[in-house]
């Protein structure tokens, strides 16, 4: 079931300016928010020894840089601005 939602004009023209020929607006949100991924999804509630679990956490960090510098290249992209 669909529901409607309430965005800024500003939010508005990134998804549009994001949005791909024949994708719809949820579409692209899920298509941004897809690629999060939390430490929960892959320890799960399950105890890991200490090593392994610093070892995740630099992946994670590394990941979150990754991320950052791929959205802002695409929002430079869209708003032809450099940060």
């Amino acid at each position: 079931m669909a529901k409607n939602i309430a965005v800024s004009d500003e939010l508005y023209k990134l998804l549009k300016r994001l949005k791909r020929p024949g994708e719809s607006f949820t579409d692209v949100i899920l298509r941004s928010i897809k690629h999060s991924t939390s430490i929960m999804d892959i320890a799960g509630k399950k105890t890991i020894p200490l090593e392994e679990w610093e070892k995740l956490k630099k992946l994670f960090e590394a990941k979150e840089i990754e991320d950052y510098k791929c959205k802002r290249d695409l929002l430079e992209k869209a708003n032809n601005v450099s940060y």
